[in-house]
Order: structure tokens, then C-alpha cells, then sequence
């Protein structure tokens, strides 16, 4: 499954690229 293992990865990055993100926003709001 190729395609499962791609998607896996794609998930992977988009959430090392967002968790940062998030934490930034948190501490600007609060």
C-alpha cells in the first residue's frame, strides 16, 4: 500500500510543520 504509506508521510510533515505553529500562536494569545 503505497499510497497509505505516502499519506502517512504527508501527515507526518504537515504536523512537524504545524505543532510549532500552534505552540506560537498559543503563546501570542496568551
Amino acid at each position: 500500500m503505497k499510497v497509505v504509506q505516502s499519506i502517512f508521510r504527508g501527515f507526518r510533515l504537515i504536523s512537524l510543520i504545524v505543532k510549532p505553529i500552534l505552540k506560537a500562536l498559543s503563546k501570542s494569545k496568551f
